[in-house]
């Protein structure tokens, strides 16, 4: 058990676990490497950016006199920021987390064969097409913008009260995922196969935006729109599914871009797991193989963003692609902004093999 849960443990990246509560944090630079600086205390809740917490490993500090926590790591961390719940219950949040990102837990018994799971399918319950059979379309992507191209062409669906099937290996029984009133997004591998799904919330009211299936791989293994763009020379990359339904409609509209590829990588970092096969990376290699020579990242127009963007444009210059970085108005992802502005930004880009252009890049984040 201890060893699975190190596993489990060893599987979580701090960033995306900061992000996904809402942690607040900014990344510095300390005498043992690059740090996350956070905000607030789960132990004392001291409130002035004395949490300093290592990017790689998790152990980290609170130099607040009176904190009990004082030295840490990923499981004290995270135990505080849960309240100190029974270890029980921190277990299960670490193995469910883990599982986000792609870690499977160790099977103590085989799933019934008999179980009617929906494993196959990868897909709730009760999901019709959009636009459906009628025609009828969904009110709230028109209000955002998405045409009804686009749905067909990303398999999107919605949701009328149905459930997610899967089998839960840390309960280790049959349970239920209630996907009503969301917007099912399909996210499929570079061969077409659907690998897992996403579903965003329609009502406003949820307590999660985004629901995750549990048991299926995690999004950010994948290449959002990878499997319609094998073949292509030039690809624009986006960070969310709703960047890059605006980006394509805006290089669709445009005679000038018809042939440059959209995707998306959920989240501003590229995930890289060469074990497995399934990571960004790879596909990028993949793609490259197949033609891909120019990679242009449009991830938002805070600085944050952008140093996120020059990080992971370079990972992709070594491997040998002609990577630029554009830089969209201060504040703003490609769905806040008009379809000329996603052009013009395009073609003011900056190449980070030209040194003016790398300087000008740095010159904006300082």
């Amino acid at each position: 058990m201890a060893s699975e849960l190190q596993e489990a443990l060893n599987s979580i990246d701090i960033e995306d676990f900061l992000e996904y509560e809402g942690l607040e944090y900014r990344e510095r630079t300390g005498s043992r490497g690059p740090q996350f600086n956070l905000h607030e205390c789960p132990s004392c809740g001291d409130r002035k950016w004395r949490v300093w917490m290592n990017q790689d490993s998790g152990l980290g500090n609170c130099f607040h006199g009176d904190c009990t926590m004082g030295t840490f790591n990923k499981y004290s961390f995270i135990r505080a920021h849960l309240g100190n719940p029974p270890a029980r219950d921190i277990i299960t949040y670490i193995k469910r987390l883990a599982i986000r990102h792609g870690w499977k837990p160790q099977r103590k018994k085989a799933m019934p064969e008999t179980s009617p799971l929906i494993a196959a399918k990868i897909m709730p319950e009760r999901c019709v097409e959009i636009p459906d059979a009628n025609g009828n379309y969904l009110e709230y992507l028109s209000k955002r913008g998405i045409s009804e191209e686009i749905s067909r062409s990303f398999n999107l669906s919605y949701c009328d009260g149905g459930y997610f099937r899967f089998y839960d290996p840390i309960g280790e029984r049959e349970a239920f995922q209630y996907y009503g009133d969301r917007l099912v997004i399909p996210v499929f591998d570079l061969d077409g196969e659907q690998r897992t799904f996403q579903g965003r919330d329609l009502t406003g009211t949820a307590e999660n935006k985004y629901l995750f299936p549990p048991g299926l791989p995690a999004s950010g293994r994948f290449l959002y729109g990878g499997n319609a763009v094998k073949g292509a020379t030039e690809l624009v990359v986006t960070e969310g599914v709703f960047d890059c339904w605006s980006v394509l409609m805006a290089c669709r509209a445009s005679v000038d871009l018809e042939a440059v590829g959209v995707v998306a990588t959920f989240g501003m970092h590229l995930s890289d797991n060469p074990s497995d096969g399934d990571d960004q990376v790879g596909a990028f290699l993949k793609l490259q193989r197949l033609g891909l020579q120019r990679v242009t990242f449009m991830w938002d127009g805070e600085k944050r963003a952008l140093k996120k963007a020059l990080d992971a444009a370079m990972r992709l210059k070594r491997l040998g692609l002609t990577v630029r970085v554009a830089i969209l108005p201060d504040g703003k992802d490609p769905n806040e902004v008009c379809p000329e502005e996603i052009v013009k930004s395009y073609y003011s880009a900056k190449n980070l093999s030209l040194p003016g252009h790398k300087m000008e890049l740095l010159r904006k984040l300082l």
